[in-house]
């Protein structure tokens, strides 16, 4: 009998069980890194032969090298500040939340970061810690990946990698992986970080949230097929995908017709763009811009997001 299957119980049972073993596992995540805090402390690793916690872990525990890491580094924080184990413990912050937190906690910090940071993602985390402590703009950056061993690549130390240092470090020539990988580095302000989370909402179907790659190309794709059309006169309609059938067509008016290709091109269905274009059924008058605009706002009530969309020209 295999135990892992589980179609056995009942909805409520599973339910609680799920919520039991949550619980059970964060009590116990706290207590391992009690432990290792400890352990770590006392440098044990030394008469086992090992050259560090890290290696210990990784060699003795079995751990991968980024889960060693995260462990370690709030463990050392937690057995300073023991709030930081019974916040884990209750499952109040979690993991990746405290070592997001683990370099800015100090004594006069430490209970109001845990409270602010209470039940929030590590991006909301994130956020909140650049509110605080606001950081210089990086430069631009367009250049080659460093390949490992290449010239000008340096390898992360333990220390390094335990305290988050894990940009890549900056190469003194140009070696690629391959002809095309590129490393891209910049700055965004807070508006133009929204307009690129509601092209990644509006992409959702399409394109895995974590492919920022390709979020900028299909971005990119589009505003250059607008320059070209404003550039050399083209028709400033974009290419439709298939027609309406007549008796759909019927319901909807000439200037909402109108609108649905744009949201065509940017991966919407036909049956949504038909749907979000009821929002300018009343701006028969209004320009093209606005009356995509209006039917935007459909997508981002529908993803719970206020809209700050402006097509582009």
């Amino acid at each position: 009998m295999n135990r892992f299957s589980l179609t056995h119980l009942s909805n409520e049972v599973l339910r609680r069980e799920l919520a039991t073993k949550a619980a059970r596992e964060n009590e116990a995540t706290a207590g391992l890194l009690a432990h290792i805090a400890e352990f770590d402390e006392r440098k044990l690793y030394l008469p086992e032969a090992y050259e560090s916690m890290l290696a210990y872990c990784t060699g003795e525990l079995k751990l991968s090298e980024d889960a060693a890491k995260k462990r370690i580094q709030v463990a050392r924080v937690g057995r300073t500040w023991p709030a930081v184990f019974e916040a884990l413990e209750s499952g109040r912050v979690h993991l990746t939340g405290l070592r997001v937190l683990a370099p800015h906690i100090t004594p006069g910090t430490v209970e109001e970061l845990l409270a602010a940071a209470t039940h929030k993602t590590k991006e909301a985390i994130e956020r909140l810690l650049a509110e605080r402590s606001p950081r210089l703009d990086v430069p631009a950056l367009v250049a080659p990946t460093c390949a490992e061993g290449a010239p000008g690549h340096l390898r992360n130390t333990d220390s390094q990698a335990l305290t988050g240092a894990d940009t890549p470090p900056a190469c003194d020539r140009v070696t690629p992986l391959s002809a095309e990988s590129y490393a891209v580095q910049f700055t965004r302000s807070r508006e133009a970080d929204e307009r690129f989370r509601y092209a990644q909402d509006l992409l959702g179907h399409q394109v895995k949230s974590s492919d920022l790659a390709e979020v900028y190309d299909r971005a990119i794709k589009l505003l250059i097929e607008k320059l070209e059309r404003v550039r050399f006169g083209a028709c400033a309609k974009p290419r439709k995908r298939g027609r309406p059938k007549a008796a759909e067509a019927s319901r909807l008016e000439p200037h909402q017709l109108e609108v649905i290709p744009w949201l065509r091109e940017l991966g919407w269905r036909e049956a949504e763009c038909r749907i979000a274009v009821e929002r300018c059924r009343d701006m028969a008058d209004a320009p093209l811009e606005e009356r995509v605009k209006g039917a935007l706002r459909w997508f981002g009530a529908r993803i719970g997001r206020k809209v700050s969309y402006s097509p582009a020209p």
